[in-house]
């Protein structure tokens, strides 16, 4: 239930590398008065790179950044003020305009208490409660239209899943909870797969392993790659792990990597891997599933965006 690429409990970071405010920051600062611990527009202006004149004209049209006023009535900024511009300015610099910027920091809502993301995760997991697949395609395609896809898979879709799936494993949910919203998301994920998959090189063959069948995080990983100009050989759950090395022999794969959701099958996999004696080729084991690996697999625990960047410094090295 609930398959992630990343370890269980811990928090995943926005896919541009900005994150909130750290606890012992936030500590400090509340020890400062509202001047003391807030800063003039020019001050703004330095620390993000953005024109005044830009910064009021966000303001005025989109409402960010929101600043405080002070007793004299001047605008007063804040660190978090500057942290969303420069999630703003992130966006902007990979394409996006600044409209449909503001409406993906909105879907975060970063102001609210947990997680970014936390009234749109809460809905699409109530749909999927009621069994609403109206409401579950409507929130998932909010997600997927307004934040960058590893955003919306790691704030919104990982963490509703698990949610259910916490939620069936203490029987107040039915599986056909789980199903349905795993359903719509792997058809997703699948119309993302071929929009991508089909470079020439480098290959990656990506599997979940005998008796593996929570194949979501599988499936995002290969859609990930395959955007970032992977070709992907993706074979899908509970697959042999001999099938997939034989595949990645045959076609010279770059890449191999399984995907684990259950420590069993990780441990199991990690001596089968190391068993057939991979030569020439990146065996990678991925997954909460993965405690560690023999000598010479390589394990990537971390996340979508972790997997990303290395997979990337392999196919560029």
């Amino acid at each position: 239930m609930g398959e992630l690429l990343a370890r269980r409990g811990r928090t995943p970071r926005i896919a541009s590398g900005v994150s909130s405010v750290t606890d012992s920051t936030a500590m400090s600062e509340e020890l400062l008065s509202v001047e003391e611990r807030s800063f003039p527009v020019g001050v703004l202006a330095t620390r993000t790179g953005v024109a005044i004149d830009t910064l009021r004209a966000w303001e005025r049209r989109y409402g960010v950044p929101a600043p405080a006023r002070s007793a004299g009535g001047h605008r007063r900024y804040t660190p978090t003020d500057a942290e969303r511009v420069l999630w703003l300015v992130r966006r902007i610099s990979d394409g996006q305009r600044i409209g449909a910027a503001v409406l993906a920091l909105r879907a975060l809502d970063l102001d609210a208490p947990g997680q970014p993301g936390t009234p749109l995760r809460t809905s699409l997991v109530r749909a999927a409660l009621d069994g609403d697949t109206i409401g579950i395609e409507a929130d998932l395609d909010h997600a997927f239209d307004v934040l960058a896809f590893v955003e919306a898979l790691n704030f919104i879709v990982f963490p509703a899943l698990e949610e259910i799936g916490a939620l069936w494993a203490e029987g107040r949910a039915p599986i056909s909870t789980e199903r349905l919203l795993s359903e719509a998301v792997q058809r997703r994920l699948a119309v993302r797969l071929a929009t991508y998959g089909f470079s020439a090189h480098p290959l990656a063959v990506i599997f979940c392993p005998s008796g593996e069948r929570h194949e979501i995080g599988a499936m995002a990983l290969a859609a990930v790659l395959a955007a970032d100009g992977w070709a992907i050989a993706y074979l899908g759950a509970d697959t042999p792990i001999e099938e997939a090395i034989s595949l990645a022999e045959r076609r010279r794969a770059n890449l191999i990597v399984a995907v684990c959701t259950i420590p069993e099958i990780g441990a199991a996999t990690a001596r089968n891997a190391a068993a057939q004696r991979v030569v020439d080729r990146q065996f990678v084991l991925a997954g909460p599933g993965v405690m560690h690996a023999p000598l010479g697999l390589l394990v990537w625990d971390s996340g979508l965006d972790d997997a990303r960047l290395k997979a990337t410094a392999m196919k560029d090295g």
